[in-house]
């Protein structure tokens, strides 16, 4: 159903970005696990299994539903909403909270503590608003505040404009 409804949307699309666009909207989805650290890592990296939870979620709406594909499909793209563009598909916390800084014209303050704490916080106007860390791989530090940046930046933006900004 989800590949359908990518299908309809992106006619110009080969198969493989097709693919890669819906694995995209199902980790879109399951977001709200990165709260939780299930991965040694700290940071979550197994589409498979999610798209395995949301495949068998789909299956019992389905059979809840009489076998009616058009009844489950209701159910499952109000799930999925918004469903992920083109646009914004595989960009990395680093990027996604660069370009959305760029968009509404501010200049994020990195600091880099990652040789004495193995942290790296990021500060707008002096304010800081976001903090990473990670044992072992910097990267890893970096992605992490920018996902936490990107985050309290919207929710800051959100409530300044009194609306949820959803282009950023």
């Amino acid at each position: 159903m989800i590949a359908k409804e990518h299908y309809l949307l992106y006619l110009d699309m080969t198969s493989g970005e097709l693919t890669r666009l819906r694995v995209t909207s199902i980790q879109e989805l399951m977001e709200g696990i990165k709260e939780y650290p299930l991965h040694s890592t700290g940071l979550i990296h197994s589409p498979k299994i999610i798209v395995d939870i949301l495949e068998s979620l789909v299956g019992v709406v389905y059979v809840d539903t009489n076998l009616s594909v058009d009844a489950t499909w209701e159910v499952v793209k109000n799930l999925l909403q918004p469903l992920v563009i083109p646009e914004n598909l595989n960009l990395n916390p680093v990027t996604r909270f660069n370009e959305m800084c760029q968009k509404i014209g501010i200049k994020p303050e990195y600091k880099d503590l990652w040789d004495d704490r193995k942290e790296i916080e990021i500060y707008v106007d002096e304010k800081l608003i976001g903090i990473g860390n990670n044992k072992n791989k910097k990267t890893i530090a970096k992605n992490k505040v920018a996902a936490q940046a990107y985050e309290n930046l919207a929710k800051q933006l959100a409530i300044e404009n009194g609306s949820f900004v959803s282009e950023l």
